[in-house]
């Protein structure tokens, strides 16, 4: 059952994903000068984290509420620190440490090496690892905390 509702929360995280890699493609003539092959793990591998985060925090919060809250902010800090909002370099030192615990520093360091530094398969699977290990962190919470019978409060 859990299956059967997580599948369409990952094609719809692909989806998003193909979008907006469409979009820079057709509006800002982003092309990759690495592997290809390379690009689609990495969004694959990024998708499935990113379903199971949001799985792991349903599962530890008894109200729908929080976990929407907590996925937003999450999503947030770990996307800023990841290097989203402005290069990692330019944050500070303390930063820079902290951003290699958040999944979408290796997303994005992959995604910059295959799209500028002509990086292939070989040189992001250590990126695509750790997204991998980010994931398999959060499924394993889930089937710590997940109970089919929990009934969740809230709004949504």
């Amino acid at each position: 059952i859990v299956l059967g509702k997580v599948a369409p929360l990952y094609v719809a995280q692909l989806l998003e994903l193909g979008v907006l890699l469409s979009a820079g493609w057709l509006l800002f003539g982003y092309r990759p000068n690495g592997s290809v092959l390379a690009l689609a793990l990495v969004v694959a591998t990024f998708a499935a984290m990113l379903v199971a985060f949001g799985v792991m925090l349903v599962a530890l919060f008894s109200s729908m509420d929080m976990a929407l809250v907590l996925g937003g902010l999450g999503g947030m800090v770990m996307s800023g620190l990841g290097g989203a909002l402005a290069p990692v370099s330019s944050l500070p030192p303390w930063a820079q440490v902290v951003a290699h615990f958040s999944p979408a520093y290796w997303a994005l360091n992959a995604m910059r090496s295959i799209t500028l530094d002509q990086a292939g398969l070989v040189d992001v699977a250590g990126s695509i690892g750790v997204l991998l290990l980010f994931g398999v962190g959060f499924s394993a919470v889930v089937a710590w905390r997940f109970r089919p019978a929990a009934v969740k409060i809230g709004t949504t």
